[in-house]
């Protein structure tokens, strides 16, 4: 969900661009979403009014949001895409974001509620079979693609991030420097790992928008089928290292352009799978994507800016809720054992994502049945707002 800071900001951007003082310098803005997923990380809604904000861009940012907010008319999309082949699993989990679940809802989410993970899915290997499990923690995520990657026996590369320190200082001040983006995590470097693990047969996600108009972008998910080497000789020593790595995705339209481009080469220069019946099996169906280059960290007193080149994924077999929001995965397992009760909308986001209740695996003691909407929560307003809406 986008906050009150970030929509501030393209709007000053588009007045900027086209020098005007229109709200949006007069460009038509169409805002797209589904009010019952996360709100935004310590930060405030657009829909929620400047005196409610808990946060600290409460004030100007606020009152411009709910200012520019009200310009927007609604319209309000009722035909459900992902769950379209399973009706009451997608109404439970309309009831289930909107707090007023029915007892068959209810009942629905217990027969896929376990106490352990099921026998099928006990192992830490990962192949197409094993669903994508969500965490609600890093740690939980970290430690289980760790495990995974520790448990796939093929070709892999440690590949560090190589970090460039661009303007005037001394050594001393560019270490300085250095030091200070590598010890930041991964998701205040434009999701750009400082040290990523390449392993054929693990599953990554792109980790930032490579190119949107082809759909390589942040959050896609596939499997690394090969890796891509250049030699370097130096005093008769060869040396090799990652310069591509050629990724499947099931989604057959994500990287269609990429995969054009490369026609011919991703089948003669890679070796074959003798499995050719297999779709995933097939160089042809592989997508290759290159390291990629992104300021990762400013020190503007110094005039100092820190760039990173690494390959823009990160390792999925596991995930937070928050990163798989606005993916849609065939097979789902929600890991929440010794978690405190999550919120309504994180239960949501990671229920949702898959397309059949059946394909879905929540692992705890119990359901955690979320608690009514408030009635006078900003949430809870702005749904009956927009109910005003008519075309």
């Amino acid at each position: 969900m986008l906050s009150a800071k970030q929509f501030n900001f393209v709007d000053h951007r588009l007045q900027d661009i086209f020098h005007s003082d229109v709200p949006f310098g007069a460009v038509n803005v169409t805002l797209v979403g589904d009010f019952l997923q996360l709100r935004p990380i310590m930060a405030t809604s657009i829909y929620t009014p400047s005196t409610h904000s808990a946060y600290s861009d409460r004030g100007e940012f606020c009152l411009r949001t709910e200012f520019l907010y009200r310009l927007f008319s609604v319209v309000r999309l009722t035909e459900i895409l992902r769950q379209r082949d399973d009706v009451p699993y997608a109404a439970a989990l309309t009831n289930m974001g909107r707090g007023c679940m029915t007892d068959d809802d209810i009942a629905l989410f217990n027969s896929r509620t376990f106490s352990t993970v099921p026998d099928e899915f006990v192992s830490c290997s990962f192949d197409s079979s094993q669903p994508v499990r969500l965490f609600f923690r890093n740690g939980a995520v970290d430690l289980y693609n760790e495990e995974v990657m520790t448990n796939i026996d093929s070709e892999g590369f440690s590949c560090e991030a190589y970090n460039v320190v661009f303007g005037s200082a001394t050594i001393t001040q560019k270490q300085e420097v250095l030091s200070a983006a590598n010890n930041l995590p991964t998701q205040d470097t434009n999701n750009l790992a400082r040290s990523l693990t390449l392993k054929r047969g693990m599953v990554y996600m792109i980790s930032c928008n490579v190119d949107t108009g082809d759909g390589l972008i942040n959050g896609t998910v596939g499997t690394l089928k090969q890796i891509e080497y250049r030699e370097s000789k130096q005093d008769g020593v060869v040396t090799k290292f990652p310069q591509a790595v050629w990724v499947y995705t099931s989604d057959s339209m994500a990287g269609r352009k990429a995969r054009l481009r490369e026609k011919g080469r991703n089948q003669a220069s890679l070796a074959v799978s003798t499995d050719l019946n297999s779709r995933e099996n097939d160089p042809a169906n592989w997508t290759r994507i290159s390291p990629r280059s992104e300021t990762v960290y400013e020190a503007r007193s110094k005039g100092l800016h820190v760039k990173r080149t690494q390959f823009p994924l990160l390792p999925a077999a596991a995930l937070t809720i928050h990163k798989s929001q606005g993916s849609t995965y065939d097979k789902v397992l929600l890991d929440i054992r010794g978690q405190p009760r999550l919120n309504r909308d994180a239960l949501y986001v990671a229920c949702s994502r898959a397309r059949h209740a059946e394909n879905l695996n929540i692992i705890a003691n119990s359901f955690p049945v979320p608690d009514p909407m408030p009635a006078q929560s900003d949430l809870y307003l702005e749904l009956e707002r927009q109910k005003r809406f008519e075309l």
